[in-house]
């Protein structure tokens, strides 16, 4: 009986110290706190309000997208021939090995033979 009343004790302890930890930890300002301003980040800039401003931020907007679209453009062909490259020196080491083995008159493992489609 008495080690449920320590479990007990240090339940009520840690609970104790530890409610008001989670109960601030909930209102410190995440995405939906009651801050006012739902969907929108402190990081972003309010929008421009003449006509030249706005041509700017647009062309700048633009700028930055075409940059992005090339990083990502280079980034794919990149994977692209490094997988291909990858699947091409699986397959040479595939090759080889049973090349080496029919050289070597040895036959597949008796598994092998008894559970393949040929």
């Amino acid at each position: 009986m008495s080690y449920r009343r320590k479990y007990l004790k240090r339940v009520v302890w840690l609970s104790l110290f530890l409610l008001p930890l989670l109960a601030t930890a909930q209102t410190a300002g995440g995405e939906g706190g009651g801050s006012g301003n739902s969907g929108s980040s402190g990081t972003e800039q309010k929008a421009p309000s003449s006509k030249l401003e706005r041509q700017k931020a647009k062309q700048k907007w633009k700028d930055e997208r075409k940059k992005k679209m090339i990083d990502e453009k280079a980034r794919k062909e990149y994977r692209k021939k490094y997988n291909n490259d990858k699947r091409t020196r699986k397959q040479m080491k595939k090759t080889a090995r049973k090349s080496k083995r029919h050289n070597e008159n040895k036959r597949k493992f008796f598994l092998f033979r008894w559970f393949s489609r040929n």
